[in-house]
This record gives C-alpha cells, structure tokens and sequence, in this order.
C-alpha cells in the first residue's frame, strides 16, 4: 500500500503535460489529382476529442474549422467573423460560416487562403498558444477557444509539405 501514494503524486506531477494540446497530421494519396491530401488537428481540451482545430488541404484548396461535438452550431447557416491570435502576435481576421460536419459534428469553416497560411506561418513559430475568437452577431454570440502549441511545429511542417504550401 505504500505504492498508492507515489502513483498519485506521480499523476499529479504529469497532469500538466497530460494537459497540452496534441497536433496531429495525417496524409493520403488523392487518387484524382495524384497529389497528396492532408489533414491537421489541433485538440483543444486534451481530456477528450469534443472540440478541435482542424485544416484541410489538397494542391489546390486550403481550410480552417473549429468543430466541436454538437448538431446545434449547423442547425442554421451563418456568418462568423474568425480572430485568431497566435502568442502575442498580431491578430489575423476571417470570414467563416456555421454548417454541419457530419451527423455528430458542427463546424465554423474558412477557406480564405491567404489569412490561413498566414496562420500556418505564425503557428509554426509559435511556443506559447493559438487562440481563436469566433463571433455570431447574428446570435449576439462570443467565444475564444485555444490550444497549446506543443507539437504544432512538426505537425505544421508535415502538413504544408504534403499539400505543397510555401510558409517561408
């Protein structure tokens, strides 16, 4: 029994790297351009997958969502205004728009290209934390939600060579 306390100091003493946010690519071959496609997320609460940052690219599109784990968010389509802040850089604004992911999932989601890698490129420099504001006036609605950059650089690296993107 002696054991017991050292196991819960020992989780105690990890519970804050258990906390970080994890950034993960994954790459497949495009069978109809013969190019890659690829696919980034960025968990946002490291206890469960309900809520997400998540980019998408082939060689000729490029997307940002948040989603989380609600049918609610895509009931209806509207237009949200996107501030994300990466660290304690400037603030990068966007045009995104409420929809449905799929049967479990609700997205807020841009493809505005240039803000994006302008995103990536910070993203991939960053130490401290991505923060992304979402506002619906419609709605009188207003949320920031951020994830711990550890791991970020990597996966950003992965992901913008499999879809040919220049962040330099």
């Amino acid at each position: 029994m002696k054991t017991c306390p050292a196991i819960i100091a020992m989780f105690f003493f990890m519970l804050p790297a258990l906390a970080h946010a994890e950034w993960i690519t994954k790459t497949v071959d495009d069978n109809f351009s013969n190019a890659k496609k690829a696919t980034m997320i960025a968990t946002i609460n490291a206890y469960d997958a309900d809520q997400i940052f998540l980019f998408d690219c082939t060689k000729e599109t490029l997307s940002f969502a948040y989603i989380e784990k609600s049918i609610d968010l895509g009931r209806a389509t509207l237009p949200v205004d996107m501030v994300v802040k990466i660290d304690s850089d400037e603030s990068l604004a966007m045009k995104g728009v409420t929809g449905f992911r799929n049967d479990d999932f609700s997205q807020i989601m841009t493809d505005e290209r240039e803000p994006i890698l302008n995103m990536l490129k910070e993203a991939g420099q960053a130490r401290a934390k991505i923060s992304v504001g979402l506002s619906i006036s419609e709605l009188d609605v207003k949320q920031t939600y951020s994830a711990d950059m550890a791991g970020a650089a990597k996966a950003i690296e992965e992901f913008s060579s499999a879809c040919g993107l220049n962040l330099k």
